[in-house]
């Protein structure tokens, strides 16, 4: 049987929303969760919070802009929708979490662990992922645009009808990825590994593949 301290630990992250949602002066514009287990501190009764309500976190439609989430664990969080324009979410643990249609433009993300997580209709542009795990992401209709995924894994991740336009790709890693139909314009995408990935159908107008590795990709239907 599973302790109650184990149940605790295990809980902290997934009741964070639970908890800013129940007390929400500390949400809005430049909320702090840099150090999220001293938020949930502040509050004696999150224990008995935790083991009432262990779903994960709920921060649907949230108003998280610039707020510091540096390290935070936010794994398989529902963060749909909200707004994260600007956030320091570097090193940040966001696997398997929902923000689709979310708003992380500018958002700083470098070295962020979200593999497997529903990136639907987000809006990254302009957004700092170098060194990312987006690995077997869901990032169909995704707004990358100057995004800067340097370095990023994203092998297998679904990047259909994704905008990347004037992005930074160098040494990225998107073997198997589904690019069907993606906006590569103008993108920098030298080193980076494309074997065996679907780029059918997508634009790759003046991109530099520059010692990128392409083999066994599909490009046909690409416009280079």
């Amino acid at each position: 049987m599973e302790t109650d301290e184990r149940r605790f630990a295990s809980h902290r992250a997934r009741n964070l929303g639970f908890v800013a949602k129940k007390y929400p002066v500390k949400s809005g514009p430049g909320l702090n969760l840099q150090s999220h287990d001293a938020y949930l501190d502040n509050f004696p009764g999150w224990q008995n919070e935790a083991l009432k309500n262990p779903d994960q976190a709920n921060l649907c439609n949230a108003d998280l802009r610039d707020a510091q989430l540096r390290g935070a664990a936010l794994i398989e969080a529902i963060l749909s929708n909200a707004e994260l324009s600007n956030a320091d979410l570097r090193g940040a643990y966001l696997g398997g979490a929902d923000l689709s249609g979310a708003h992380l433009s500018k958002a700083r993300l470098s070295n962020a662990k979200a593999d497997n997580a529903i990136l639907t209709d987000v809006d990254l542009s302009g957004a700092d992922l170098g060194g990312a795990n987006l690995k077997g992401a869901d990032l169909r209709d995704a707004v990358l645009d100057g995004a800067d995924l340097s370095g990023t894994e994203m092998s297998g991740a679904d990047l259909r009808d994704a905008q990347l336009k004037r992005s930074k790709l160098r040494h990225a890693r998107l073997s198997q990825a589904n690019l069907i139909f993606a906006d590569l314009g103008f993108a920098n995408l030298n080193g980076a590994d494309l074997r065996d990935a679907n780029v059918r159908n997508a634009k790759l107008t003046s991109a530099i593949l520059s010692d990128s590795n392409l083999s066994g990709a599909d490009l046909s239907g690409a416009d280079l």
